[in-house]
């Protein structure tokens, strides 16, 4: 996915013109590469002043598109790793001498330098078109739930007290020829919804689903670092939890169970053990042997009396057993954002 959306900047100029031959062999350059040898090899034949001015621009490149495309989107891990992809496609695009290909009295530093720019204008065109809509006018969550009766429910209690809070989210990009994205929420208040940051993060219309019925959701309130965000949607249609319990009175060895939309399937129903509790960055977590896969994100885990215990959000290792889940109760301090978009 995140090769595709770097051929479509590359490959796709701010304009409707046609896409020039330098930003086609540019893109598709971008998708062959592999970092070459040494740093210094492709400017061996270079003239200092053009081999300075092409370092500093991969340089100033590389740091545009890692502030340019949020969290782990940046495809490479340091700054470094961008540069040398960058470099690797100089003998593609520049001569031996460092003038460009497309444009022989021309140097190669004039050609990328417009590819370049053009790519990262592009780049905030589709940034833009894929951001979450912002709810008009953000609300604060309701009350907090209370804890249910210490008194253990079966599963299928446990299942049917919260089915109708659980709810498939479909995230659409906004962008051409990217599909949507889906996870999962769980209903808090007659509008609220929590679910994962990064389930909604990366498209700019979110719909909530069960069956046939669509309930559009916007963004209400966002914690990143925490994925930590709360949907709101434009009227009553939700039917929350019951019961929610704290992080602080949980315990080890506690039976769990997580309900969500794994790969789409909705109102899915695992269960597992409480493995261990948690804290990373601030935020407390919930480790648990209820299985979950893509498409869990953002759905609910639940103790053994029906309790809203964790908003699952990840996994640890292809086996499974290794999943966590965020304590709900802090999704209560995210703060709403401030306007629409």
């Amino acid at each position: 996915m995140i090769r595709a959306a770097l051929f479509l900047i590359l490959a796709t100029p701010a304009t409707a013109q046609a896409v020039q031959p330098a930003v086609r062999e540019a893109a598709a350059a971008w998708e062959r590469a592999r970092p070459g040898p040494a740093a210094d090899a492709p400017y061996a034949r270079w003239s200092e002043e053009r081999a300075e001015a092409m370092r500093g621009l991969n340089r100033r490149f590389c740091g545009n598109l890692r502030l340019s495309l949020p969290g782990s989107a940046f495809p490479f891990p340091d700054d470094p790793g961008c540069i040398a992809r960058q470099e690797a496609l100089l003998p593609r695009l520049c001569d031996a001498e460092g003038a460009s290909r497309a444009r022989p009295q021309s140097a190669c530093f004039a050609a990328v330098n417009r590819d370049m720019r053009e790519g990262l204008n592009r780049l905030a065109v589709l940034a833009d078109a894929a951001a979450p809509r912002r709810a008009a006018q953000p609300l604060g969550l309701p009350a907090k739930p209370r804890p249910a009766p210490a008194r253990e429910i079966p599963a299928a209690e446990v299942f049917a007290a919260n089915q109708a809070a659980t709810w498939r989210v479909v995230v659409g990009s906004g962008i051409p020829g990217r599909g949507p994205a889906q996870g999962s929420a769980v209903a808090v208040g007659p509008r609220h919804a929590l679910t994962n940051c990064h389930v909604v993060r990366a498209g700019a219309a979110i719909r909530l689903m069960r069956g046939r019925e669509a309930v559009p959701a916007s963004l209400s309130a966002m914690d990143l670092e925490g994925d930590r965000c709360v949907l709101q949607t434009e009227a009553e249609r939700l039917t929350p939890i019951r019961h929610l319990r704290p992080h602080a009175d949980l315990r080890v060895g506690e039976r769990v169970y997580a309900i969500g939309a794994p790969y789409g399937l909705e109102l899915t129903l695992t269960e597992g053990i409480l493995s261990a509790l948690r804290s990373r960055a601030g935020v407390a977590l919930v480790q648990s042997s209820a299985p979950v896969a893509p498409g869990s994100s953002g759905g609910g885990l639940y103790d053994a009396r029906g309790n809203l215990i964790g908003i699952t959000t990840f996994g640890v290792g292809r086996q499974g057993g290794l999943e966590f889940a965020i304590a709900p109760e802090g999704f209560w301090g995210v703060p709403l954002l401030a306007e629409s978009r």
